[in-house]
């Protein structure tokens, strides 16, 4: 438990402490994500290999990519939106939650900085090195799942966004757990963050007119998304064990 600990603090310590200067440019924040987060889990990757002959690949969890994956990434992609959303707008009762740009940057730019990048450079953290560090000395995959999510949520520094990361890595941990692979979680990540590109320009905000609580066909909606989503992550653990078997 103590490297789950220690790579989660120190990456995310050196993450949060770099001067936003230094990537002042649009064009050079990936270059952030990369040197910040990427690049920290690739030398504790080297460093496992070193020590026990333990592949930067299987470390990481980046195993043969298969087409059933991005099937699977897709569908979970589409079930996980109603919750997220509700979760936010449970949020936003709480929080004045407000999320806007004030500079439009051109939609590649966005693409690479806020969809690409963060799931290639986070799903190697939380999904690789960590998840590999919990597997390592946690045997029950309900507390490994929610570990991993919460770190995920912590690792945000945001309280607002606390309760749909937390849902997310937890759902990120689980698909690469039964999968074996980051690849379904970094397809997932990478289209949810996909879908903030497209609404950021005019104004994202979590703040409607919508009131959760009292909203039954929201309610209904997010009840269907959940038991489709429970039986989603069922058959793609069955889909990859027969792969397997």
């Amino acid at each position: 438990m103590f490297k789950v600990i220690f790579l989660f603090v120190l990456v995310t310590f050196i993450y949060k402490i770099t001067p936003d200067w230094l990537f002042e440019y649009d064009s050079f924040v990936f270059l952030e994500q990369y040197l910040t987060i990427a690049l920290p889990v690739l030398l504790f990757a080297f460093y496992e290999f070193k020590k026990d002959k333990t592949s930067p690949a299987q470390f990481l969890d980046l195993r043969e990519f298969k087409f059933s994956m991005i099937l699977f990434a897709f569908v979970v992609f589409i079930l996980i939106q109603p919750v997220n959303y509700y979760l936010s707008e449970l949020t936003a009762m709480v929080f004045s939650t407000s999320l806007s740009s004030d500079e439009l940057e051109p939609f590649w730019i966005g693409v690479l900085n806020i969809a690409l990048m963060p799931a290639i450079c986070e799903e190697i953290l939380f999904r690789g090195a960590i998840l590999s560090y919990q597997k390592q000395v946690m045997k029950s995959t309900l507390a490994i799942v929610a570990l991993n999510g919460f770190l995920f949520a912590l690792f945000h520094l945001n309280i607002e966004q606390f309760f749909y990361t937390f849902f997310m890595g937890a759902v990120f941990a689980y698909m690469s757990l039964v999968s074996r692979s980051i690849y379904p979680a970094m397809i997932t990540h990478f289209l949810s963050n996909l879908l903030t590109t497209f609404e950021m320009p005019e104004s994202f905000s979590y703040i409607s007119n919508f009131e959760p609580i009292e909203n039954l066909r929201m309610v209904a909606v997010l009840l269907l998304a959940l038991v489709a989503l429970y039986f989603v992550l069922k058959g793609m653990k069955r889909s990859f064990l027969n792969s397997k078997g």
